[in-house]
């Protein structure tokens, strides 16, 4: 594995699939991810990883694994899509004379992302649906759509351009997690007296102001949970304060369950769960983790 040779003792494992299965589990329990997969000398693709290969283990003499951080493969991930996109909308927004020719070359360059861009999106962010992307998602792949819609510019612009917007902010994520920790720590910060309220809100009749506020809430924290593996990556001093603590493991796993709860509640319009989930689950554990984000920014 990476160059190494590593010794791996077989339990119930009998065929190479079931073999290459349990590496793939390994890694990525390690936080690492398969990059590159030779069983003797054939590459396999990587969508076979723990496919239908099923030959005996005696029948081969070695497994090539190179693996990759998780993180490194997201972040190209994203900054594929993101680069795509950007090219696609400096056409659409500073067109040039040979903006076709050039529209056809990133097509050619960048097949799978054209023929299956819905895929990649969702894979990014999960449940966003095709609504709020449905321009996007009809033209892509088809040179005269991409650059004369039916509907006008203007949506797929748009639709463009918010897109663009999320793909930055999860890039910024993971290339600057300890400015986006203080940013996103100091939002929560600021709302949490007004989420102690959302059940006044809720028994006042001001529903739409209490859902705006959960929401809000929710999706910040969310952020914050996704920053803290980049930050405690990239930041020493958090690292040792989250080991010293013994806190971040435990708080963001219990974190999860009364969001979650957080939700139903909210759906079910039970004021009464609500303001107990969020006073005495979820803000007391929400300023324990902030205590431990540093305050200071990226340079």
């Amino acid at each position: 594995m990476d160059g190494q040779q590593i010794e791996v003792t077989l339990e119930d494992e009998r065929t190479v699939a079931q073999v290459v299965a349990a590496i793939n589990s390994w890694v990525v329990d390690n936080g690492m991810a398969i990059a590159a997969l030779r069983v003797d000398d054939r590459e396999l693709p990587l969508e076979q990883i723990g496919g239908h290969d099923s030959r005996p283990v005696d029948e081969i003499g070695e497994i090539h694994v190179e693996t990759r951080p998780q993180w490194e493969l997201i972040l190209s991930h994203l900054e594929l899509v993101s680069g795509f996109l950007q090219q696609w909308h400096a056409m659409l927004t500073s067109p040039t004379p040979d903006v076709e020719s050039n529209l056809r070359l990133l097509l050619e360059e960048h097949r799978d992302l054209a023929r299956h861009l819905q895929e990649h999106v969702e894979l990014i962010f999960p449940g966003s649906g095709e609504a709020p992307l449905s321009t996007v998602y009809t033209v892509t792949g088809d040179p005269q759509q991409m650059l004369t819609p039916p509907d006008g510019t203007e949506p797929l612009v748009r639709e463009l351009a918010a897109l663009l917007t999320l793909l930055r902010q999860r890039i910024d994520e993971i290339r600057q997690p300890s400015r986006e920790a203080a940013v996103s720590s100091g939002l929560i910060h600021g709302m949490l007296d007004e989420v102690r309220d959302v059940s006044i809100l809720l028994q006042t009749g001001k529903d739409k102001e209490a859902m705006a506020c959960v929401v809000r809430f929710t999706e910040v924290v969310e952020k914050l949970l996704r920053i803290l593996p980049h930050l405690a990556r990239t930041d020493q001093a958090f690292r040792q304060r989250v080991e010293d603590s013994a806190a971040h493991g435990a708080l963001t796993e219990e974190l999860n369950e009364p969001l979650r709860e957080l939700l139903e509640a909210f759906h079910a319009q039970d004021s009464v769960s609500i303001g107990d989930l969020l006073e005495y689950e979820i803000v007391p554990r929400i300023e324990k983790l902030l205590a431990l984000i540093p305050a200071e920014t990226d340079g």
